[in-house]
C-alpha cells in the first residue's frame, strides 16, 4: 500500500512539473541580394571565354528562379532553380532543373557585379571555390537594375 502511495504521488508530482522552455528559433541568415537584371561581362568555359555572350543574352534572377533570356527572343527562356548556401566558405550555390541539381558552384557578390564559378555535378562538396584559378565555367554578371 505504501508503495502505491508512494508511486502516486510521484505521478502527480510530475503532473505539475513545468513545460518544457520553446526551443530556440535558429536565426535564419539573410540571403544576398542577388535579385534583378542582369548583363553578361563574361563566360568562360575552361578559360575559354565565349564571345558576344553579353550581346546574345541577359539574365535575370528573382525569387531563387535564374532565367537566362535571349535578346528578342523573350519568350525563349531557359529557367533554373537557384538555391543559395551563404554560410558556405566561400558561398555555395546550385543550380537544378526539372527538381535535379545540374550544377554546383561558388559565388562571389561585390556591389553590382556576381561572379559565379561552377561544374557539373550535385554534391556541394565537388563544387570549384578557388576564383583566381582555371574552372569549367566561370561567368561575371552585372546588375541593370534590381
Amino acid at each position: 500500500m505504501r508503495v502505491c502511495l508512494l508511486l502516486l504521488l510521484s505521478v502527480a508530482v510530475l503532473g505539475f512539473a513545468p513545460a518544457p522552455s520553446p526551443r530556440k528559433e535558429r536565426r535564419r541568415e539573410p540571403l544576398p541580394d542577388v535579385d534583378g537584371a542582369w548583363q553578361f561581362v563574361l563566360w568562360e568555359r575552361r578559360g575559354i571565354r565565349t564571345r558576344n555572350v553579353d550581346e546574345l543574352y541577359e539574365a535575370e534572377l528573382r525569387e531563387g528562379r535564374f532565367v537566362l533570356v535571349q535578346k528578342g527572343r523573350p519568350d525563349d527562356v531557359e529557367p533554373f532553380d537557384v538555391r543559395l548556401f551563404p554560410r558556405q566558405t566561400p558561398p555555395a550555390f546550385t543550380w537544378s532543373q526539372r527538381a535535379r541539381v545540374q550544377f554546383v558552384g561558388s559565388y562571389r557578390l561585390r556591389g553590382d557585379e556576381l561572379t559565379l564559378i561552377f561544374t557539373k555535378g550535385a554534391s556541394l562538396e565537388d563544387r570549384p571555390t578557388d576564383f583566381d584559378g582555371s574552372q569549367e565555367f566561370r561567368i561575371v554578371l552585372r546588375r541593370m537594375k534590381r
